[in-house]
């Protein structure tokens, strides 16, 4: 069931004085006094609170009165402030872009207020409504102030499935809607920041009801074939690098075992290794090794990057060179082995680093994942938990902790993982 606002609790008198409004001191009055009146308003909304209270999504109720709420969750040493918005406690009509008020001095104050009193370091705002959905006197102020308070900026209503970037490094992010059958669009996105590069990436999705399933949804210009949207060089998130936590391997001496290793795979004369190498070396600058393009031999080394290439790497061999797919999936696997290995905590190995000595001597890496689309969530569960690495004809593990296989996903029905896993 979906809980949206409720018509049946909304009186003319109400509809009406807000029809009447000009000053947004009124409404600041009104919000900020929470009285009978702001309670009366409130009313359109009390499925909803039952909803949450019932489903003890404690943290939106920071506020029972009025519905917003400011949370900071701290993620590898950074802390995320996430501020949310009440924009639907005047909504009741229909045509009613270009009417709303939302009270967001107050609103905005409040929240933003509590983060700073948390030391958020990066800051979301969440709301239903978008830009252009309030009323003149405050709408222009409203995308101001978002733009002025928080770094990134998510909202609903128009189900665009939208990016838009700043150049100072504020985005906003409209999201799509799921409905509960297949013939409208439905669709979501999902996003990773990464603090090391200053990019982010929103996936996009959409679901394809011919086909039964959820696929990339493809924007000319704007998307790559698997529906990533890519803002690189945000300074909202590169301001906050040295403050974050390191997550990565530090070692330079690691990351050479690494790449000599990915070297040595790509150096044969088996037709996998000859279809990765051309594909790697393609638009790039003549005398860069191969090895290279996956992991740069100056400056610094990001995981997601690599994997990044790694993923495309095997997109362009397998439609290249079909008839050479088992080749294609075994170079593929050998180098995923070792690239999963940058993905180690970089203080816990230079906590242990007698446990990684062997490694100039091992030849190939055994990951402990049995599913088809377990390497994919491999990769996603390294950044949350240790993760135990074997060397192949040994009994000799690397790191404390291990992912046990069953913790994985079941697994993709297709034979073809290394092409799911690259979309």
């Amino acid at each position: 069931m979906t809980y949206t606002v409720d018509r049946s609790e909304v009186t003319e008198a109400q509809t009406d004085w807000i029809k009447q409004q000009t000053n947004p001191d009124k409404i600041t009055q009104l919000i900020q006094g929470g009285k009978k009146e702001w309670k009366q308003f409130m009313e359109r909304l009390t499925l909803y609170r039952h909803f949450l209270q019932n489903q003890d999504y404690t943290h939106l109720l920071n506020d029972l009165e009025r519905l917003i709420y400011a949370e900071v969750r701290e993620i590898n040493g950074l802390k995320i402030g996430i501020g949310g918005f009440n924009s639907a406690w005047n909504s009741s009509r229909d045509r009613e872009k270009g009417k709303l008020w939302l009270g967001g001095d107050w609103q905005n104050g409040t929240i933003v207020n509590s983060l700073n009193k948390q030391n958020a370091d990066l800051k979301l705002a969440l709301i239903h409504h978008p830009p252009g959905w309030f009323v003149e006197q405050e709408d222009s102020k409203m995308r101001n102030q978002m733009e002025r308070d928080f770094d990134f900026f998510l909202h609903g209503h128009e189900h665009q499935g939208w990016v838009n970037a700043g150049i100072d490094g504020h985005v906003r992010i409209a999201a799509a809607a799921c409905y509960e059958r297949a013939d409208q669009v439905n669709g979501y996105n999902f996003v990773r920041l990464n603090l090391e590069t200053g990019e982010a990436e929103i996936w996009l999705r959409k679901f394809d009801g011919d086909g039964g399933g959820w696929i990339p949804r493809i924007i000319a210009r704007r998307t790559t074939n698997d529906g990533l949207w890519l803002l690189k060089d945000l300074n909202s998130l590169k301001k906050y690098r040295e403050s974050a936590s390191p997550r990565y391997v530090l070692n330079d001496v690691f990351i050479r075992i690494v790449r000599d290793k990915v070297k040595c795979i790509l150096a044969t004369d088996k037709l996998g290794a000859l279809a990765f190498r051309e594909a790697l070396l393609k638009n790039q600058l003549p005398g860069l090794a191969p090895e290279e393009v996956l992991i740069p031999n100056h400056g610094s080394v990001s995981p997601e990057s690599a994997i990044r290439v790694w993923r495309k790497t095997v997109q362009t061999t397998l439609e290249q060179a079909r008839d050479h797919l088992a080749e294609i999936k075994q170079c593929a696997s050998d180098i995923m082995g070792w690239l999963i290995l940058l993905c180690v905590d970089g203080n816990r190995l230079q906590q242990d680093r007698a446990s990684f000595i062997d490694l100039d001597n091992a030849t190939e890496i055994v990951i402990p994942v049995k599913t088809q689309a377990g390497i994919e969530v491999f990769v996603a569960r390294l950044q949350e938990r240790p993760a135990k690495f074997q060397l192949k004809g040994t009994d000799k593990a690397l790191g404390e902790g291990y992912v046990d296989p069953a913790d994985l996903e079941l697994g993709l029905l297709k034979a073809d993982w290394l092409r799911e896993i690259q979309k």
